[in-house]
């Protein structure tokens, strides 16, 4: 309480009285809930439990099947709801090397620190960091055989960030499935899963912090996220189809370079020269009228935009006069070349 603060002497009686408290809580609870003087019931079903061990081991039947898609990953480092500062220091490592170097065997680890060990047990073990078919280290879903049982999760947060929502959602809210059944994640683990992800479709996960859209996430975003994560949303930004055709038509005329990243579509790699071009121009050209309706619209959404796919699908295709590309909508060569040459005359 805030009449606590400047009172030294307060707060040292209360927190003898709260320590007094937990101590008398916690023989209560071994007294009422002890096997010899408890009634059990377990799915409807009484059960007869005789000692402290029958109740551990019938608290671990009802685990199991709780959270029946639990991954089984062997590190007391990371496997907890709360990790120790060395251990947040060591996921955070792990973090930077995650996204630095993925291409790199052992994400470029040398030695045996911490971050070492939490990479064995999960990114190594768990084969989300592995050789490619063309023999380079990638980061990427749990293969088919699924060592430690992740590919549940990793299921549930693609579907999260699949799902039709026309506003980013919450990380919080993703933590929150993965952490609840049938899945069970401790807390230290969770934002590993999700840069994991990340890793493996940088160029379809969008983050807004604060509501912002972040263009480049780079290491001191993710380390905000860490410890913050409750200011982050993401998106999914799905580029198939038609929306494939898209890019590739876009990318070869803006950024040739872009079709060629390990991470792909690179949506923001085509964004940017669009939006050089924008504020390369005079002021002039950025408010005058004297254009087209259609040069006028395109303006307008190279300004309002939020987010590259956003623009590139959206209000690039409206402001030519033409419907958004859905993310299901199968390849229509005929459409893109028709948007390409009306974005080209705007």
């Amino acid at each position: 309480r805030p009449e606590l603060e400047s009172a030294r002497a307060a707060r040292r009686e209360v927190a003898g009285r709260l320590v007094d408290a937990q101590q008398s809580l916690e023989q209560l609870l071994a007294e009422i809930y002890g096997a010899e003087r408890g009634r059990w019931y377990y799915r409807r079903e009484r059960r007869a439990l005789l000692s402290a061990r029958q109740i551990d081991e019938l608290l671990s039947d009802a685990c199991d099947r709780t959270y029946h898609q639990a991954p089984r990953i062997w590190n007391e480092l990371i496997v907890r709801r709360q990790l120790s500062s060395a251990a947040a220091r060591a996921r955070r490592n792990l973090v930077e090397t995650m996204l630095e170097r993925p291409d790199e065997e052992l994400l470029g680890i040398t030695g045996f620190p911490p971050e070492r060990a939490i990479y064995e047990s999960v990114m190594r073990e768990g084969g989300l960091h592995r050789r490619d078919e063309t023999g380079q280290w990638r980061i990427g879903p749990p293969p088919a055989d699924d060592p430690l049982g992740l590919r549940p999760a990793w299921a549930a947060m693609e579907e999260f960030l699949g799902a039709d929502a026309p506003e980013p959602r919450p990380v919080v809210a993703l933590y929150s499935l993965l952490e609840g059944p049938p899945f069970g994640l401790k807390a230290g683990l969770t934002p590993l899963l999700l840069v994991a992800l990340y890793a493996a479709r940088a160029g379809e996960i969008v983050f807004y912090e604060r509501g912002t859209y972040v263009p480049v996430p780079d290491l001191a975003m993710f380390e905000r996220l860490l410890t913050r994560p409750e200011q982050f949303a993401l998106r999914l930004s799905r580029a198939d189809g038609a929306r494939r055709q898209v890019y590739e038509r876009l990318a070869a005329a803006l950024a040739p370079r872009a079709l060629a990243l390990p991470v792909q579509p690179a949506l923001l790699a085509v964004a940017m020269p669009l939006l050089r071009s924008l504020r390369a121009l005079p002021e002039y050209s950025r408010r005058t009228k004297r254009v087209s309706e259609r040069a006028q619209a395109v303006r307008a959404a190279l300004q309002e935009a939020r987010s590259p796919d956003e623009l590139i699908f959206e209000r690039l295709p409206a402001a030519c006069g033409l419907p958004p590309f859905r993310a299901d909508e199968p390849a229509d060569s005929a459409r893109v070349d028709a948007f390409a040459a009306a974005l080209r005359a705007a």
